[in-house]
C-alpha cells in the first residue's frame, strides 16, 4: 500500500511539473506574439528569416520536406474509370 501511495504522490508531482512546463512555455510563445503586435505574418516572416540564417551558419541539420508535386505511377494511356 505504501508503495501505491507513493507512486500516486510521485505521479501528481510529475503532472504538476508538467504542467509548469507547459505554463512556461505559454508564456513565452505570449511573450514572443507580442513582440510581433500577435500578427501572424509578422511572425512567419521573423521565423523564415531566422531559419535562413541558422542555415547559412552550417551549425544545423535541417530536414526539407519532399516535393509537393507526387510521383506519377500511371502511364499515360491508363486513367482512373470515371
Amino acid at each position: 500500500m505504501l508503495q501505491l501511495l507513493c507512486a500516486i504522490h510521485q505521479e501528481k508531482h510529475a503532472v504538476i511539473a508538467f504542467h509548469l512546463e507547459l505554463d512556461e512555455i505559454h508564456r513565452i510563445r505570449r511573450e514572443i506574439s507580442a513582440k510581433f503586435d500577435h500578427d501572424a505574418s509578422k511572425l512567419g516572416e521573423y521565423y523564415r528569416k531566422l531559419e535562413k540564417e541558422y542555415r547559412k551558419s552550417g551549425k544545423y541539420k535541417f530536414v526539407d520536406p519532399p516535393s509537393e508535386k507526387p510521383e506519377s505511377t500511371e502511364s499515360g494511356d491508363e486513367k482512373a474509370a470515371d
